[in-house]
């Protein structure tokens, strides 16, 4: 593997990796762990615990959850319907291959916040609020499903210190979440 400089496309550093198939998630963590040292970056809390937590040890669900990951953004960014909609059906496509996989509840949670947002259907928050607390029973550090609780007693139930109190655990776990620190100010 190596990193290059892009302006010069010159190497700043060069390793080579040996491992079996099944030890995908310590080859990611490892390189991660030396390009960031090499380039110093500094990582969060967050990052740093991602990059060390394994969401799950099947690597379908785990691709099956990038492809929903990257619908999802393709929806926050284009408003179209039908990314959203793959994205829901890519997260549950993961549950099924994978019941324990926090992140991918957490992911159809926040599908759920925005599919209500453009069918305004009520019970969507209370859908997504069951999501993100299955989410927290398999990891209570996971930012995405604390900023959800907060989105869900901000906008449902109108109980703005819950809200902030989420929020605010949200931004503990990870200060840089945008949407959490947006809220929070709207409040």
């Amino acid at each position: 593997m190596q990193l290059l400089n892009a302006l010069e496309n010159t190497p700043i550093w060069t390793e080579s990796f040996e491992y079996t198939y099944e030890d995908q998630f310590k080859i990611i963590r490892e390189i991660t762990e030396k390009v960031t040292g090499e380039i110093n970056i500094n990582i969060t809390d967050q990052m740093d615990r991602d990059s060390r937590t394994v969401s799950t040890y099947n690597i379908m669900a785990y691709d099956l959850f990038l492809q929903a990951r990257d619908k999802h953004e393709r929806y926050e960014n284009e408003r179209d319907l039908k990314d959203l909609n793959d994205a829901v059906h890519l997260y549950q496509e993961v549950l099924r291959r994978d019941s324990m996989f926090a992140r991918a509840y957490s992911g159809l949670a926040l599908a759920c916040i925005h599919k209500q947002r453009t069918n305004n259907e009520a019970n969507l928050l209370d859908s997504a609020y069951t999501l993100a607390n299955i989410a927290l029973q398999f990891d209570d550090q996971l930012d995405e499903a604390h900023y959800i609780r907060g989105f869900y007693f901000a906008q449902s139930q109108m109980n703005y210190e819950m809200a902030l109190s989420e929020f605010d655990r949200t931004l503990t776990l990870n200060p840089n979440y945008i949407e959490a620190n947006k809220r929070k100010a709207w409040i």
